[in-house]
């Protein structure tokens, strides 16, 4: 199965290069690819669609949403070469229809306007910061996908983009960690 596989060169991969901190390195399954893979409540397998992760940095959410629907046009990007490295030897690794975008996303979203379907971005900062660059990136009937935990309410007054949808879980850690994911549609 490839996300075993994933998983395993996950693990393996981040005694070289930091993708996990110490303590998250045994959560990979019960916090981070459950959390990714909560994305199945906004996506259909019987649709050809095109997605962006936004700061994909180790994969996730993008990889395990690849695994999960082949059928997708799956794009990751990071802005650091490093990451953006190792992002390109796991997807050869796996031999999954992704590409890899070595770029910031402000400078991307200037020469890829109104392209895909779904934005995606988990952990990597504010939707505020980045709504500018989100609204240009989708297609005028696309949507954008936020994974968020707590304290995101401040973040749902946004110009360019507007809340449709939300949908609220718990990880499956000791923790019971609350997220939610948050839908969005261009203005």
């Amino acid at each position: 199965m490839l996300l075993v596989e994933y998983i395993k060169k996950l693990k393996q991969d981040n005694k070289k290069i930091n993708l996990f901190s110490k303590n998250e390195i045994n959560k990979i399954e019960t916090k981070h690819i459950f959390d990714a893979l909560q994305a199945k409540q906004f996506i259909s397998k019987k649709e050809k669609l095109k997605i962006l992760d936004i700061g994909s940095g180790n994969g996730i959410p993008g990889i395990p949403i690849q695994i999960e629907f082949p059928n997708l046009d799956t794009w990751l990007i990071d802005s650091k070469r490093k990451k953006a490295n190792k992002l390109k030897e796991f997807v050869d690794f796996l031999n999954i229809n992704c590409r890899v975008i070595n770029e910031r996303v402000e400078d991307f979203s200037l020469t890829n306007k109104n392209v895909f379907d779904i934005v995606l971005m988990r952990a990597v900062g504010k939707i505020s910061y980045y709504e500018k660059y989100i609204h240009s990136l989708l297609k005028k009937d696309g949507y954008f996908l936020a994974w968020k935990s707590t304290n995101y309410k401040e973040e749902l007054n946004t110009k360019k983009l507007k809340l449709v949808d939300q949908y609220d879980y718990f990880l499956p850690t000791p923790e019971r960690e609350f997220r939610t994911i948050l839908k969005f549609v261009k203005l």
